[in-house]
């Protein structure tokens, strides 16, 4: 343990070129006797140390040589020792010749026996800083006077600060190509001089020097000089300030607490620290993290600093990195970066981002609100390059730092029409255009909710994805050390203790609560409030935070939710102001879609209403910002020379901690985003020059419209802007739809008559029940849509519908049996067996004819999945885990058991001629077996993921293999190459089919949709969408002229295999449907589902194919299915009846 140091002169060089020094060893002399007086001393190692006979010690020899095999060995020595023993803090100090390889890019550190005609350089720093950071010790001072020395600074392998516990220094007399210089009317070279100057104890009386304040004063010591002597030393602390020295005497004195500030409050309450004096003086816990920071955003153009609401991303940034860049001390010349206004996205993030570069002497006035449209306009229209010369503009030569704060606003602010994605994507396009065109001169940094990620990664726009995974700081939790210094350091500063007592009952309750920071800071607050009541009342009270004021607040979970209730309680007995409580928060409010709820900034103007004008809202909103719920800011851009106040919440910690606001989230959470989107289509309306009915709301917005109004008219939500807007919205509807309405019906009637006319009177019937159910619907449920035409429409109805329905059930029946959902179902080759596959671990088979059950297979050990029968019908194949069984058909025995696939084993397909079973798994291989012996034909691979389906074409020439990478690919059956991969679908293939002439391949997939392609030259003919869910299934009737799909969506749907129009929606399932099979003869079609049963349809109807016709057929299966079925309930039976 310990301080060690190695202190390095050379002034000796074989080298002619290079030639001897004088100052080097005075320097290093110098250097040693400094920290050998220190209070805390350093053991000074000299190289090359020699025999001082005057005062019988150790001085730095001014003619001995160093090898560059000593300098190594030494080096090591100190920071990679043998053994577990080694000193905590080590300083390297080195004065000397610096090289630089220019062909290599190489800085060194010269020895006495280097050559670069020899290739023999010294020690390079690449190599000292591999060293440093291999090192176990934990403080490293590195201090270089040489030539080239800044190229250690610019190895970032040398920094060891992102692990907890390393701090380190180094100082560098110059940039990695430049030169350092000697005093012409010194003993010492520059950056040596700087350095003595500044060790020396008696420059700050009484207290300790450390890295910081030495670097400081380095720093400016050298701008002084400058002019004389044009080197630019680099400087980088790392972790926390390391103790050098200070006045003999003083070492071991005790830090005299600063005199108490009864009256300073040292904590920030919900309120963010920024990058000020005062804040900063109070920030702590975050030197680590801060640290990390620094490193980051040096090193890289973009940096995203992500973490759960409440764990202080706005306050590190603020106060830990933008402030360490403003004062330079930690990483030389980042005190010369420009930090631009911060900003947050909000609504308009393009009038944001514009908003930054408004001259000062615009901000506030008619000029400011012209700039900042004329600015957005350039954002929107040219781009990144409107953003890159509004930063030339700015006339910085060093880096511009631009902070977006609260970025997760791009999603929950802006968004809800085209044209605020738009803008979103604008923005994206805006802020990295400009970070690569300026090529390191704009540093981006932004901060988020680490929820809003996913939203991030699937953005493609300006690169977004790919820059939050490879930029990104993810705030870690604070250490038990971190929070005992967010808890007592900031009372330390103001003369105030916190008990130990206090800070265990803190710890315990704060470090395993994620995102707590807030609520700490929010409850230290009151606790300092709850002292300072008593201080003002006795000022003899010890200075000091106790249990007593914690139990008297409520604990860090309760002070928050106490306050902000004892706030509403001051409104009891005022119903409208507690209403308007209510409104404020609700509005200062974003509900999360697929996320949390995040805050929302408003203007106070949006808040004045009829219900609630500006005299109460200024009356409730200073009670709230009083009491630090909601904060108030003042200087915004309006329109002429008008200032607006714009309302936040103090800390999104109120939506996540306080109850009551929770509750009335919840209570608002349906209607909040239509109230806003309603004034959103006023405000447009409004604003529209040209045709404004087409702002007007309809159909199923306008139903909520005015179910909004309804519930919050009286409530202050909406003002008379929108309201006015719902009212002729309605007005307009009602008139349009009558129209329209009169229209169809008229249609239908002519229709339905000139049918009977031709005594069509299926075509008469279905025409007069459709336009019958429109009569009904307007009837039911828009009374206020009256066509003139619709008591002939009744008459005419009532004279056909009930008694002309005569098509059988379509439903016949379904079986039950299974404990667990059906996976897969399969007809005998002669159609009168069927086998249905579960997940109870069972096959069964039915009677086709009858339905009984006439057999239970339990042969399997887990969920079955698949089943086949051989195009002959001798056996079955199923499939369960990673195995494959197959079945003799007349003794239901099995036969044998196939094994091979690395993962479980998903369908199964027979061969045409059935010689061969494919078999396709999880573990993305299809596998051929022979179905004679069993063996293993050939594998085929290709797929990136699960396969999930397989089947063979009519000919047996290609077998096709779909996937959850999204493809179907085609294999040759007679060579096993691949001759194609199908595109398209938009998630994974779940199911393949091919039409009974083999010229169409239909494949399902989870994106909703069934595509068709055409078998020939594998172009896709048309994709049938309509599936509300994912489509599990797909089959062509025998005689191919209907394609089935069945979906997740609980429905199988019948559609038109020659022109892809849906014919009907088979509904009945109440769950997936999992697979559909058509028997032999094409009159039946099996579905089963993960409701436990199969279901037996009658498809033998022949369709009229048109989309309208197939969809009264539908209505008319489903009456005569209740009617005649005698498995229908009488509760089904009232059905009837609608």
């Amino acid at each position: 343990m310990g301080r060690d140091a190695l202190v390095v002169g050379i002034n000796t060089y074989s080298y002619g070129a290079l030639g001897k020094l004088e100052a080097p060893a005075r320097d290093a002399e110098a250097i040693a006797q400094q920290l050998e007086a220190s209070p805390n001393p350093f053991r000074v190692e000299r190289l090359p140390g020699i025999k001082d006979k005057a005062n019988d010690s150790l001085k730095v020899g001014k003619k001995t040589p160093v090898s560059l095999r000593q300098l190594k060995k030494a080096l090591v020595r100190y920071f990679k020792p043998r053994g577990e023993t080694y000193a905590d803090t080590v300083l390297f100090y080195y004065s000397g010749h610096g090289l630089f390889d220019d062909l290599t890019g190489k800085s060194y550190l010269a020895t006495s026996d280097v050559n670069p005609d020899e290739e023999k350089w010294g020690f390079a720093l690449r190599d000292l800083a591999e060293l440093l950071r291999e090192s176990p010790v934990k403080r490293q001072i590195i201090w270089l006077d040489c030539c080239h020395s800044g190229g250690l600074v610019a190895v970032k392998d040398a920094n060891p600060g992102e692990q907890a516990g390393y701090s380190r220094c180094f100082v560098a007399a110059s940039q990695e190509i430049e030169s350092a210089y000697e005093l012409a009317n010194g003993d010492y070279g520059v950056l040596t001089e700087g350095l003595l100057q500044g060790l020396n104890p008696q420059r700050l009386p009484g207290q300790w020097i450390d890295t910081l304040s030495l670097c400081a004063f380095v720093n400016q010591y050298l701008k002084d000089v400058r002019q004389t002597y044009p080197q630019r030393a680099l400087f980088l602390n790392v972790g926390e300030p390391i103790d050098l020295t200070r006045c003999e005497g003083n070492g071991t004195v005790a830090e005299k607490l600063p005199e108490l500030q009864p009256d300073n409050c040292p904590y920030r309450a919900l309120n963010a620290f920024d990058f000020t004096p005062e804040d900063v003086e109070v920030f702590f816990g975050r030197r680590v993290l801060t640290d990390e920071l620094l490193g980051q955003i040096y090193q890289h153009h973009f940096l995203a600093v992500l973490g759960p609401s409440g764990s202080g991303k706005s306050s590190v940034v603020r106060a830990g990195l933008l402030y360490e860049l403003q004062q330079g001390k930690r990483r030389s010349g980042t005190e010369t970066w420009q930090i631009l206004p911060i900003i947050k996205p909000g609504e308009s993030p393009l009038r944001s981002l514009a908003g930054v570069f408004i001259p000062e002497t615009f901000r506030f006035k008619k000029k400011g609100e012209t700039f900042l449209n004329s600015s957005v306009a350039e954002l929107r229209v040219t781009g990144a390059a409107a953003l890159v010369e509004m930063i030339e503009e700015e006339e910085c030569e060093q880096p511009v730092v631009l902070v977006v704060d609260q970025f997760e606003e791009i999603f929950t602010l802006c968004r809800g029409s085209e044209e605020k994605e738009q803008e979103r994507k604008q923005f994206l396009n805006c802020l990295f255009g400009a970070v690569d065109a300026l090529a390191g001169k704009l540093r981006l940094v932004v901060t988020m909710r680490a929820d809003f990620l996913g939203k991030c990664l699937q953005q493609t726009t300006g690169n977004l994805a790919e820059r939050m995974t490879s930029c990104r700081v993810d705030i870690r939790p604070l250490s038990d050390r971190e929070l005992r210094e967010v808890i007592s350091q900031p009372a330390t500063q103001v003369g105030l203790k916190v008990s130990t007592e206090l800070q265990e009952r803190i710890l315990n309750e704060v470090k395993a609560a994620p995102g707590s920071l807030p609520l700490l800071e929010y409850a230290l607050t009151e606790w300092w409030q709850a002292w300072h009541k008593e201080y003002q009342e006795d000022k003899t009270i010890a200075p000091e935070l106790t249990l007593e004021h914690y139990r008297a607040v409520g604990g860090v979970a309760g002070a928050l939710e106490k306050q902000a209730n004892q706030v509403y309680q001051q409104f009891a007995g005022d119903a409208k102001k507690q209403g308007l409580v209510e409104r404020i928060f609700v509005e200062l409010v974003q509900p999360g879609v697929d996320t949390e709820d995040t805050r929302k900034r408003v203007w106070k103007r949006e808040l004045v209403s009829d219900i609630h004008p500006e005299v109460l809202v200024d009356d409730v909103l200073a009670v709230l910002v009083q009491s630090r719920l909601v904060v108030r800011d003042g200087a915004k851009v309006g329109k002429g020379e008008q200032v607006e106040t714009v309302i936040d919440l103090a800390h999104e910690a109120l939506i996540r901690h306080w109850s009551k606001l929770q509750t009335w989230l919840e209570k608002h959470r349906q209607y909040l985003p239509v109230i806003r989107q309603l004034r959103g289509e006023a405000k447009r309306y409004v604003a529209e020059q040209g045709n404004k009915s087409k702002h007007f709301l309809r159909g199923v917005k306008l139903e909520e419209a005015q179910d909004c109004l309804a519930k919050y008219g009286n409530l202050g939500y909406f003002d008379a802007q929108t309201q006015e807007f719902i009212s002729l919205s309605k007005k307009t509807w009602i008139e349009e739809e009558t129209e329209k309405e009169k229209q169809i019906l008229e249609a239908l009637y002519m229709t339905a008559e000139f049918q009977w006319s031709q005594r069509n009177r299926r075509g008469s019937l279905i025409s007069i029940t459709k336009a019958g159910a429109r009569v009904q619907q307007l009837r039911d449920s828009r009374p206020e849509v009256k066509p003139d035409n619709c008591q002939k429409v009744v008459e005419k109805l009532q004279e056909t519908l009930y008694n002309r329905i005569k098509e059988k059930n379509c439903l016949e029946c379904h079986l039950e049996g299974h404990s667990n959902r059906v996976n897969a179902i399969a007809y005998s080759p002669d159609g009168t067996i069927l086998a249905s596959a579960s997940s109870d671990k069972t096959v069964k088979l039915w009677n086709a004819q009858n339905a009984s059950l006439l057999a239970t297979l339990t042969g399997h050990s887990g969920s079955v999945r698949a089943i086949v029968y051989s195009p002959y019908g001798s056996t079955f194949a199923s499939i369960s885990g990673y195995d494959v069984k197959l079945w003799n058909v007349r003794d239901r025995s099995l036969l044998t058991t196939l094994t091979g696939h690395g993962g479980l084993v998903n369908t199964i397909a027979y061969s045409p001629n059935g010689t061969i079973l494919a078999s396709a798994s999880h573990d993305k291989k299809v596998k051929l077996w022979n179905t004679q012996d069993g063996s293993l034909l050939t594998t085929l691979t290709g797929h990136s993921d699960s396969v999930n389906a397989i089947a063979y074409s009519p000919d047996g020439i290609i077998l096709a293999s779909a996937s959850w990478d999204k493809t179907v690919k085609l294999w040759n059956t007679q060579d096993d190459s691949l001759l194609a991969t199908l595109t398209g679908h938009g998630s994974g293939v779940n199911a393949i089919a091919y039409s009974p002439n083999g010229t169409i391949l239909a494949s399902a997939s989870h994106d909703k949709t069934v595509k068709l392609w055409n078998t020939q030259d594998e172009s896709l003919l048309t994709t049938l969408t309509g599936h509300g869910d994912s489509v599990n299934a797909i089959a062509y009737s025998p005689n191919g002229t209907i394609l089935a799909s069945a979906s997740h969506d609980r429905t199988v749907k019948l559609w038109n295999a020659q022109d892809g129009s849906l014919l009907a929606t088979l509904t009945g399932h109440s769950d997936s449907v999992n697979a559909i099979a058509y028997s032999p003869d094409g009159a039946t079609l099996a579905s089963a589902s993960h409701d436990q049963t199969v279901k037996l349809w009658n498809v033998k109807l022949q369709f009229d194919l048109n989309l309208d016709s197939a969809m009264a057929y539908a209505r008319d299966w489903l009456r005569n299915y209740l009617t005649h079925n005698p498995n229908v309930s009488a509760s089904d039976k009232e059905l009837l009846e609608i």
